[in-house]
């Protein structure tokens, strides 16, 4: 509990909460004019918007507003009665009496071209004043600034594979399959591979018959070695490695749920298909253009987050998770076999034998050791982001636990929300489940275009596209402005994906250098986005089944 008191002193409102003033009583205006100029000395660092944590009554909207007129300003609360009381907010605020969590607020406000030039601050008085909202508050905006850097510089290097493999799988993929969603309330088994799947794989096989089994690629080798097929793989990353993983489990029974984005070359393989989309516009346009109807599996920056949204669409009953561990165990950072130990056999000699190779890449890719009930393992800042934004999902940040989510044989990597199972509560829950022998999530798939149609839908999509592009340079020209473009939702669509670093570029020039060097970085995106394009529709009209 805490104290609130609201006084005004000439005419100027302050509040003090547990006892702590917010705002000088004298001149708080002054006081927030200093403040800012500290953080921007001669109030020259133009940022692009700024985020006040622990906003106060709206002195510090009041001078950026004054300063860095037309400037995006988000003020986040750290109490609602001083929300409730302010007399200048933001141009959006949260505070704790919302019916939205801090991390969907952020994420439904900021994109990953916001980050240019932010200016984040927090107010000290009121992170003197309620320190534990303060901590959680910059812990979610930390984890929310790593995602969105994470997922542009994702962008960066590969973005257009992104769209390339989305027209090249539409091509050559012809789904065969779709997923009876909300059709059970079985429950479903998720096998990451994460070391403690190891120790599952007597339990996974003996109770094979009272679960449907949803597999992350990279632990389909250890199922092979322990002869035990999934009902659904699903793949989202679409770089080498997933195919990778595809390709050293040859098995023509296999069914592969994935994104149009997934990686290429998997129609060579002798597997069952079924698509989905996820928020992304190419994968959209197309199922659009194509009316597909295809359900949309929001990303969640790792593949087993994409598997727990599609896992709550297929059932009503149990989700629980086999290796999801987001660490390592000692030096091992996956379960065996896995398509990475390929990897290390080939990196071994006689003066680096495989033992040496292992500590060494344990040692350098995960530095940070913990000792968890007398046990070692390993932390990697890839793995910590992964489990960061496995804990942001929107269907595991309520504030209570979901009851039907669980994960077993929890490592010392806490994830939100997900209930801890050891291997005797597994064990009574399958004991009570019936078999799935008569259980079938899966149906016929539905008329899909010919390959003849889908060229043609491809054509039109990249004409259209080509054509924002240059509807968006022609009035550019003739206005001279840059909100030309950059207001331009769809250009800037596409944009992000085809060359994500001069967006960036162009923002930032648009911001410190003047508008003629902003103009020679927009004309140079519509040469680079045009070449793109048409490299693409010669792709297009070369294909052939």
């Amino acid at each position: 509990m805490y104290s609130k008191n609201l006084k005004k002193k000439d005419s100027y409102p302050t509040i003090s909460i547990n006892n702590i003033q917010l705002h000088s009583n004298y001149n708080p205006k002054k006081e927030a004019e200093k403040f800012i100029r500290a953080k921007c000395p001669d109030l020259k660092c133009s940022p692009s918007a700024v985020i006040i944590l622990g906003a106060g009554l709206g002195y510090l909207t009041e001078v950026l507003r004054k300063v860095f007129s037309g400037i995006k300003i988000i003020t986040i609360y750290y109490s609602d009665t001083v929300f409730e009381n302010a007399f200048l907010y933001g141009s959006k605020s949260w505070h704790n009496k919302l019916n939205v969590s801090l991390s969907s607020f952020l994420k439904s406000n900021l994109g990953e071209l916001d980050i240019e030039g932010l200016l984040i601050i927090e107010w000290p008085p009121s992170a003197h004043a309620v320190p534990l909202i303060s901590k959680y508050v910059n812990r979610v905006m930390h984890q929310t600034i790593s995602e969105l850097t994470g997922n542009f510089r994702t962008t960066l290097s590969i973005g257009k594979r992104w769209i390339k493999n989305t027209f090249y799988n539409f091509l050559y993929i012809k789904p065969d399959f779709r997923i009876n969603f909300n059709s059970m309330n079985l429950p479903v088994l998720i096998t990451a591979s994460g070391p403690s799947l190891n120790s599952v794989a007597e339990v996974i096989k003996k109770y094979r018959d009272k679960y449907i089994l949803l597999s992350l690629p990279s632990s389909l080798l250890f199922l092979k070695s322990i002869n035990v097929e999934p009902d659904i793989t699903i793949v989202t990353d679409p770089g080498f490695y997933s195919f990778y993983h595809f390709k050293n489990y040859f098995n023509s029974h296999i069914r592969v749920a994935m994104p149009l984005s997934a990686p290429p070359n998997l129609h060579n393989l002798p597997f069952h298909f079924t698509y989905f989309v996820q928020p992304y516009f190419f994968e959209k346009d197309i199922s659009d253009y194509a009316k597909l109807n295809l359900e949309t599996i929001p990303s969640g920056g790792t593949v087993a987050a994409s598997a727990l949204e599609l896992a709550l669409r297929l059932t009503s009953g149990q989700i629980i998770f086999a290796g999801l561990d987001f660490c390592y165990s000692d030096i091992k950072s996956h379960v065996e076999p896995n398509s990475f130990d390929f990897y290390y056999y080939l990196n071994s000699t006689k003066i680096r034998p495989l033992y040496s190779e292992l500590f060494l890449y344990a040692l350098e890719r995960a530095p940070k050791q913990i000792i968890n009930n007398g046990e070692k393992y390993r932390i990697s800042e890839t793995l910590s982001a992964y489990a960061g934004y496995f804990n942001s999902l929107p269907s595991i940040a309520a504030n209570i636990p979901r009851k039907n989510i669980f994960r077993l044989l929890p490592s010392p990597v806490e994830l939100n929300n997900i209930n801890n199972l050891a291997l005797p509560e597994f064990i009574k829950l399958m004991a009570k489940i019936n078999s799935k022998k008569n259980i079938n999530p899966f149906k016929s798939a539905k008329k899909y275009p010919s390959f003849k149609v889908r060229k043609s839908i491809l054509r039109n999509l990249l004409k259209n596209w080509l054509l924002i592009i240059n509807k968006a340079e022609l009035k550019l020209i003739s206005t001279g402005e840059l909100a030309a473009i950059i207001d331009n939702i769809q250009f800037i669509n596409l944009s992000y994906y085809i060359v994500p670093q001069l967006l960036i570029e162009l923002k930032r020039s648009a911001r410190l250098k003047g508008k003629l060097n902003a103009m020679e970085k927009a004309a140079l995106i519509f040469k680079e986005e045009k070449i793109f394009l048409n490299r693409l529709i010669r792709m297009v009209e070369k294909a052939e089944l």
